[in-house]
């Protein structure tokens, strides 16, 4: 193996803000910073390789520019409140800005400026909430509405059927849910097994993955230069995903995937930015053809273990003779690789952003955002949950 280090240096600035009915609380901008050090293979030989850590302590003008992102996000909190009238709502922003320096024996030296915002809106209650995020602090208005508007139909359509009709075997999945699905099936699968998924269709003709390139980063977090890896094209697996570490093993070259959370450990190749290719199928057609089924549109979580997917879904309606009706109460539903090519019948042409949420392996939780069309599975097995003990969770949590 070749000989490899690494030098990444983290300074960290967080803060929370949270929106209760009409008071506005804000906590003071936290500082944390940390170096890591990392060698891969041979013999460990004097390096000259060094990075300054004075350069990356707070400046008086990132104070400033985290203070005014804080003051800018807790005015547009007040507004979209305000512009849909909701005064009995919890909105929490959690803002994370992060500057990385790296560098290693290879001569790649880079910077990295960035933030992450998390949104989550909930009711009184805490037993019905909204998640998203993003990287963006133009688009957080425009999410904060879009959750609060979801949250504010739930409210109305409070009526809930919590029996689900033992014929309702097939589910329409959103775009957000088909995004988790397909994250965790295909993103884990190839992440843990990829090797023998190679050349193995595990979806229709239509079925195509690949992984996007965030923020258009110059870098992956091991000084790769990321580029866009088509993992599944037309059913079948074509590639695998792996770092500098799990490359000799895989026999392939390092994907630039790989991500390491503020002040995490190595850096590990982690599909957490995927684009699932459109379909040929127009979605307003597609509830049309289901007699009996699920129209799924919110997930509370979801986990991979085995080469199966479990999803828990927060939110749904039946669909009977085509038509939406009635609101139903949480339930799972599961898919494996081995079982998605004959289940997943129908991929829309609707391909849009799925809300965004934190994904945790490896004890790092980095933020994925993931694009999907809505598409159709038949005969999936679903199972009732009236579990709500993961309610404050504010990724996919681990399902039992």
């Amino acid at each position: 193996m070749k000989s490899f280090e690494e030098i990444r240096v983290d300074s960290l600035a967080v803060c929370q803000l949270l929106y209760t009915g009409r008071e506005l609380r804000s906590s003071n901008v936290k500082w944390s910073s940390s170096t890591f050090t990392r060698w891969i293979g041979g013999r460990r030989t004097p390096s000259n390789q060094t990075i300054s850590y004075d350069t990356l302590r707070p400046t008086p003008e990132w104070v400033k520019q985290m203070e005014s992102t804080s003051a800018m996000m807790a005015c547009g909190m007040r507004e979209a409140a305000k512009y849909l009238g909701v005064d009995d709502v919890h909105i929490s922003v959690g803002i994370e800005d992060r500057r990385r320096r790296y560098c290693n024996t290879e001569s790649t030296r880079c910077d990295h400026d960035e933030s992450w915002y998390d949104i989550m809106c909930s009711n009184e209650q805490r037993n019905e909430f909204v998640t998203d995020g993003t990287g963006n602090a133009q688009e957080v208005l425009a999410l904060l509405l879009s959750c609060l508007t979801e949250l504010d139909q739930r409210k109305r359509d409070s009526e809930i059927v919590h029996e689900i009709p033992n014929t309702c075997k097939s589910l329409v999945l959103a775009p957000t849910v088909a995004a988790v699905l397909f994250h965790e099936l295909v993103g884990h699968g190839i992440e843990e097994c990829g090797e023998e998924l190679l050349g193995r269709r595990i979806g229709p003709p239509s079925l195509n993955v690949a992984a996007a390139n965030p923020k258009r980063r110059c870098h992956d977090d091991e000084g790769i230069e990321p580029r866009r890896t088509e993992f599944v094209k037309e059913g079948v697996v074509v590639a695998g995903v792996a770092d500098r570490e799990s490359a000799p093993v895989k026999r392939i070259a390092p994907t630039g995937t790989a991500r390491s959370a503020s002040h995490g450990k190595g850096a590990k190749a982690r599909c957490t930015y995927l684009e699932i290719g459109e379909g040929p199928i127009a979605s307003k057609h597609l509830n049309e053809v289901v007699e009996q089924g699920l129209w799924c549109t919110g997930v509370l979580g979801a986990h991979f273990s085995g080469g199966v997917a479990n999803v828990q879904v927060s939110e749904a309606r039946i669909i009977e003779s085509g038509r939406i009706g009635k609101r139903v109460g949480r339930f799972r539903f599961s898919a494996s690789l081995s079982s998605l090519a004959s289940k997943l019948t129908v991929i829309c042409n609707d391909a849009q952003r799925g809300r965004a949420a934190r994904c945790t392996k490896h004890s790092e939780s980095l933020p994925t955002v993931n694009t999907a069309p809505t598409v159709l599975l038949q005969d999936v097995p679903i199972i009732s949950d009236s579990c709500s003990s993961c309610l404050r969770r504010r990724s996919y949590p681990t399902l039992p």
